[in-house]
């Protein structure tokens, strides 16, 4: 659920207000949370939500979506790129508590088509030093 958004005037709408919700499988933002939860889980919430493509680029298959949690796990962030709306790309870290719990809030940064450039990593970076921050 979105509490707060700051839309800006740009070419493609992403169309979220305050109350805002998104299927957590292909969301950046979902998927961060989902990893943060015992793989059982976060399996199960997977499955009761019945996956289904909103775009050619969904990934729907459980398992594929479970590797998908693990690489989130693992890699501390998520990056999803066009599985949510085509031309939208969302990269998303958990916010950690000082004992290292994930609030139920992130750090997101969006653009229209991913690509590999020093703009992500710029993001990144920033995501982390917002994250780092916040679990003082």
């Amino acid at each position: 659920v979105y509490i707060a958004r700051s839309a800006q005037r740009r070419i493609m709408s992403v169309g979220l207000s305050v109350g805002s919700r998104l299927p957590a499988f292909c969301s950046s933002m979902g998927r961060v949370l989902l990893a943060a939860l015992e793989p059982q889980g976060a399996q199960a919430l997977i499955l009761a939500s019945k996956p289904c493509a909103l775009t050619p680029h969904t990934v729907t298959d459980p398992a594929r979506l479970t590797e998908l949690l693990e690489e989130v796990r693992a890699q501390g962030w998520c990056l999803v790129d066009q599985e949510l709306e085509l031309g939208l790309a969302s990269l998303a870290m958990p916010l950690l508590s000082h004992r290292g719990a994930v609030v139920r809030s992130t750090c997101r940064c969006r653009c229209s088509a991913c690509r590999p450039t020093p703009w992500w990593s710029a993001s990144c970076r920033a995501c982390r030093r917002c994250r780092c921050s916040f679990s003082r």
